[in-house]
């Protein structure tokens, strides 16, 4: 209990103003706080309630996330929504930094709210690939050299990479690749 020194006047109109801090250790959802006075044997009482309030931060790379929010009551879920730029996939989803799996790929919902908290969502370039293949004739003799191309496209956004890309080409019977004419060239 505060005991605060006595106020020897007060006059009409006039008005005292005591204020102090108090550290909300243990308490989690809300508190009320009550305070006396006691003038000529008669008590007044007032109080105050507050509750405990939390808030969620957001952050998106190549995307569009729900605003962070703020004065979230204790105990109580918020859900956030997110989606890509076109052109991008999801890459991953950090919830106070730690990764995370989604059930739905553009929701993330916090349940029984009893701390502060930080999401973060990063898509990366959607690769698009493409694939030609082409002869240097349409038209060609028993024993002739017909010369292959096949290009290779990634049609994605300048932030979309491809990695690993294997090519198998499958010649009809009766062609033989001379392979020491291959050769890959990055245009």
């Amino acid at each position: 209990m505060l005991k605060v020194p006595t106020v020897e006047k007060l006059h009409g109109g006039e008005k005292v103003k005591i204020t102090f801090d108090s550290v909300t250790t243990g308490v989690r959802e809300s508190f009320t706080n009550t305070a006396k006075i006691v003038h000529n044997n008669k008590e007044l009482e007032a109080s105050a309630t507050a509750r405990n309030v939390y808030k969620i931060t957001t952050e998106v790379v190549n995307g569009t996330i729900d605003e962070g929010s703020t004065n979230i009551p204790n105990g109580t879920d918020k859900t956030v929504n997110f989606a890509p730029k076109e052109g991008y996939e999801l890459d991953r989803v950090e919830v106070d930094g730690t990764p995370t799996t989604l059930d739905n790929p553009n929701v993330y919902t916090f349940t029984n709210i009893t701390d502060n908290h930080h999401i973060k969502v990063v898509y990366k370039g959607t690769n698009k690939p493409d694939m030609e293949k082409t002869f240097d004739k349409d038209e060609y003799k028993l024993g002739e050299t017909v010369k292959n191309t096949i290009t290779i496209k990634n049609d994605g956004n300048k932030d979309a990479v491809m990695k690993n890309v294997v090519l198998k080409d499958e010649n009809q019977s009766g062609l033989t690749i001379d392979t020491s004419t291959i050769k890959v060239c990055l245009q």
